[in-house]
């Protein structure tokens, strides 16, 4: 597929974000995520307990918020990827949620780094991970299962 054809059928613009899932997930998935998240990118982790931005996730800090969601303020990352962002925001261990804008992809190495964050995630926890428009996990634009990538936008 041609970047005119993903930016068209993928990456299109319209005001929403896209998601990324892995569904099913344990909180000993998390741990091998944030391992490779911060064995491989640069971060930003916005750490609730200290009220700091740090260059590490520190899984500590996300297993007490999820033990105690309402007495612990709600933490986040920003992962940087090339000219972009991937968000996560930590909401359940049940599923790694993740969410891009759209707009900041402008070119086929953006959508390839974006594949590669994908197949790294699907290997590093053994499960599909797919990319669908905002808040439709069962719609997938992309599905990496491993090395095995499926680029299948809705018509």
């Amino acid at each position: 597929m041609d970047w005119n054809q993903l930016r068209e059928e993928v990456y299109y613009v319209d005001g929403s974000l896209r998601d990324i899932y892995v569904l099913n997930t344990t909180a000993e998935d998390w741990r091998r995520w944030v391992e490779l998240v911060n064995g491989s990118y640069t971060v930003a982790f916005s750490n609730s307990v200290s009220g700091r931005t740090e260059d590490r996730i520190d899984f500590a800090v996300i297993q007490q918020w999820w033990a105690t969601p309402d007495e612990v303020e709600w933490s986040t990352v920003r992962i940087h990827v090339r000219n972009y962002t991937i968000n996560c925001h930590f909401l359940w261990d049940g599923d790694i949620e993740n969410d891009i804008r759209p707009r900041d992809f402008q070119s086929v190495e953006d959508h390839e780094a974006l594949l590669l964050y994908l197949q790294r995630v699907s290997e590093a926890l053994q499960k599909p991970v797919r990319l669908t428009p905002e808040n439709t996990e069962d719609v997938a634009l992309i599905e990496v299962n491993g090395s095995d990538v499926r680029i299948a936008p809705p018509h």
